[in-house]
């Protein structure tokens, strides 16, 4: 079901991304969130993935790749919105974006820390 509502949110955000969002941005985003997130697993192994998830690559869900594109990207849309270009800006907005998710997401058994803190993650 997670998979299902997933596909239909990156469906969504590609209409309405529309040309902000290249293809190529996107694709490159999503190889870049496979490489980052399967290589802390295989290093360090703070969290893995669990159930609800049904089709991996390696260690990592595929959809979860899909799902960074949407993240990072609509996080530069919104720097854009009020002037901001840099990377920090972007890097400010997932960050805030992360630390509501994680919670949620941990909740929900997406994923799981080795290494928990507050609301079970560290």
């Amino acid at each position: 079901m997670v998979e299902v509502a997933s596909l239909v949110i990156l469906a969504g955000f590609l209409l309405r991304m529309g040309r902000r969002a290249p293809l190529a941005d996107i694709g490159l985003v999503a190889a870049a969130a496979w490489v980052a997130e399967v290589s802390c697993i295989r290093l360090y192994g703070f969290y893995q993935y669990d159930a609800p998830w049904l089709v991996f690559v390696d260690v990592m869900p595929l959809l979860v790749a899909l799902i960074w594109p949407f993240v990072i990207l609509s996080a530069r849309e919104v720097c854009r919105s009020f002037g901001l270009t840099s990377g920090l800006g972007v890097f400010v907005v997932v960050l805030y974006d992360a630390s509501l998710v994680e919670p949620l997401a941990v909740a929900a058994r997406l994923w799981s820390w080795n290494e928990p803190g507050v609301f079970g993650v560290p």
